[in-house]
């Protein structure tokens, strides 16, 4: 198998609106963007359930206040086995999208600023893969907050 580097040939990234209302869906979109020369395999399964290979924290704090308090992930997901079907190849410039209701996942029912921290992390490919060029690794997007009122 051949590595591609995820510091230097990835960017990942996440955002929320900005502000919101306690009663309104949050919606996290995380972005994969590939920077590299030639084709890669990326795991996508953070495309099509909840988060896959995405790690996520969510720390609440007070208006006015830094974060103090990580709030728990309030769904239980239990991922299956890697599967070569979990990859795509994918091509120079090419950006996978999704969209997760953060809402859903983490109770954010309170008139907070909440930090939202990610990592995607490359689950160790399967034995199809073998012989490809396919992604590894760990790589953190950006910091991003959210003010609930």
């Amino acid at each position: 198998m051949t590595a591609a580097s995820p510091s230097e040939e990835f960017a990942f990234g996440v955002s929320v609106a900005p502000v919101t209302t306690v009663d309104e869906l949050v919606v996290l979109s995380l972005r994969l963007g590939y920077l590299g020369t030639g084709n890669v395999y990326v795991p996508i399964r953070f495309a099509v359930a909840p988060l896959g290979d995405v790690r996520l924290r969510v720390l609440e704090a007070r208006p006015g206040e830094d974060p103090t308090r990580e709030l728990p992930f309030g769904k239980r997901v239990r991922l299956a086995p890697v599967r070569a079907s979990d990859f795509i190849a994918v091509e120079p410039g090419e950006v996978i999208a999704a969209g997760y209701p953060l809402s859903e996942g983490y109770r954010l029912e309170r008139a907070r600023t909440y930090t939202i921290n990610a990592e995607f992390v490359c689950p160790e490919p399967p034995e199809e893969l073998r012989g490809y060029r396919v992604a590894t690794g760990r790589f953190a997007a950006p910091e991003t907050r959210l003010t609930v009122r």
